[in-house]
């Protein structure tokens, strides 16, 4: 069966390879708000170990034998991590939750749930509406961030940094690109719709 591509997909997998070459490679790569399992899907192509994605429904038509795991799951339960971590006794490398941060009741508790599940340097990959973008500035009362009401918390670059450090990682990347303008981002603010990020879990007894 053909998995349904989201539109954001295309951006995020761009960001993914630029950030490293072998992102994918032998890792063990989990999607929060996976959808319909495509980027699990894509993950296994290009060299992932294993893939799982987890979310609120079951895509349509999922199958196993696609060669993904799907785990329905509530990421606003205070310890879905426990309730997830029964079914797979690993430790993964990546954890991708891209564009979910901010439709969650409890960001901070998301964070270290993700943490259960990553193994000490292990990456969690986030993006979310950036609420310095351009176009809040140009739009303060109408922009794309605010005006979804699924939307819960709102973030900048600080904001990010500062409450995933606050759960035990590390920054390893952080940029909201205005991506029209290419190199131009190493000189300009960073005003982009969207943050990308790379946080790094820290190592057990890790003092920063």
């Amino acid at each position: 069966m053909q998995i349904e591509k989201r539109e954001s997909d295309t951006d995020h997998i761009k960001w993914l390879t630029r950030f490293s070459q072998d992102f994918w490679s032998e890792k063990k790569i989990i999607d929060l708000g996976c959808g319909s399992g495509y980027l699990c899907k894509f993950a296994l192509k290009e060299g992932a170990s294993l893939a799982c994605g987890i979310d609120m429904v079951e895509p349509a038509g999922y199958s196993d034998a696609e060669g993904w795991s799907f785990a329905q799951e509530n990421l606003d339960a205070p310890d879905w991590s426990g309730s997830f971590g029964k079914k797979y006794s690993t430790e993964f490398d990546i954890v991708l939750g891209l564009d979910i941060i901010e439709h969650l009741n409890s960001p901070y508790l998301f964070l270290r749930n993700c943490s259960q599940l990553l193994k000490d340097d292990g990456l969690l990959v986030l993006t979310t509406p950036n609420i310095n973008s351009w176009e809040r500035l140009l739009k303060p009362d109408n922009w794309s961030g605010s005006i979804d009401p699924q939307h819960k918390t709102l973030f900048n670059l600080y904001s990010l940094k500062f409450l995933s450090e606050r759960a035990d990682f590390v920054t390893e990347h952080l940029e909201a690109p205005v991506r029209s303008l290419g190199a131009l981002n190493r000189v300009t603010p960073p005003i982009g719709g969207q943050i990308f990020s790379v946080f790094r879990k820290k190592r057990s007894g890790y003092a920063m």
